[in-house]
């Protein structure tokens, strides 16, 4: 059974690290397509730059040409925060127990996860995939938290939740942060951060100017 894999992220805005980041998941692990999973509202920090539609309309205009790449909207149409727990039991009652999960989380965000909502219970709904950056490791222990080490990540593909492993990504020197911060003070953008169609649409709607 082809697996379910999400790749979540606030996306504000999106840039190419993100593009390529879920473009090596499919790679390593030879997916047809990978589900980005916009946010609504992050509960885990402060309102963001841009609104949750103009965030989306952003990774609309990422997305076009990248077949693999699907965009998920249920956290952008679900009212109040958004919370991964929650997305993962809906599409587990879409999708059946048997369905094989496979949730990516950069190596930043596995270290903040107990701070998640119902974080215990994310284990029940499915694997989880850590993108590792070169020459980083996480500390995180998972084997507490209920995830059961997997040494091949492609073996994610074959249980429908409770395991972790991890794959090393390229090096891709992007934060959206660091975007924010360099338009607000009118630094002009390299362009490999940003896709054409999206550095037009910052500029037109005037995005994190202030």
């Amino acid at each position: 059974m082809t697996p379910l894999v999400l790749f979540g992220g606030t996306f504000d805005p999106v840039h190419l690290g993100h593009l390529k980041s879920a473009l090596d998941v499919c790679e390593h692990l030879q997916l047809s397509q990978i589900h980005l999973v916009p946010n609504g509202q992050p509960p885990h920090r402060q309102a963001t730059g841009a609104s949750s539609q103009q965030r989306l309309e952003m990774l609309e205009l990422a997305v076009v040409g990248y077949d693999r790449l699907v965009i998920d909207l249920r956290e952008v149409q679900r009212q109040g925060n958004s919370y991964m727990i929650d997305t993962l039991q809906e599409l587990r009652q879409l999708h059946g127990p048997h369905q094989a999960f496979i949730l990516c989380m950069g190596n930043d965000a596995v270290m903040q996860l107990t701070s998640w909502n119902r974080w215990q219970q994310l284990s029940d709904y499915t694997n989880l995939l850590i993108l590792q950056r070169p020459g980083m490791k996480s500390s995180a222990n998972l084997e507490l938290m209920s995830w059961q080490r997997c040494d091949d990540p492609s073996q994610l593909m074959h249980w429908s939740a409770g395991y972790f492993s991890s794959i090393t990504l390229g090096q891709y020197d992007i934060a959206a942060t660091n975007i924010r911060t360099s338009i607000a003070s009118g630094q002009s953008l390299p362009e490999h951060w940003l896709t054409p169609a999206v550095a037009t649409y910052i500029a037109e709607h005037r995005l994190y100017k202030d």
